[in-house]
């Protein structure tokens, strides 16, 4: 039977990212949890069926100067 031996339960320095993540993803499961529960009743509320995002179930992209002019600011 292979023996383990004990390692320690001390957080390394190498272990910044998975503390950072594991935080971060706690908060927003935290945040989406809150907010789904303080608007539960409207989310029972509403009727699904009548709910259209797209007007004719196509994507309309709007072409802006902004969106024209952004790849030359980021560089890409």
């Amino acid at each position: 039977m292979p023996h383990f031996q004990k390692r320690g339960n001390r957080i390394r320095a190498s272990d910044k990212s998975l503390v950072f993540r594991f935080s971060a993803g706690s908060l927003l499961l935290l945040f989406l949890a809150v907010v789904l529960l303080l608007n539960l009743k409207t989310i029972a509320a509403t009727d699904w069926k009548s709910v259209h995002f797209l007007q004719d179930g196509s994507v309309h992209l709007t072409v802006t100067p902004y969106i024209q002019l952004f790849p030359l600011f980021t560089g890409t």
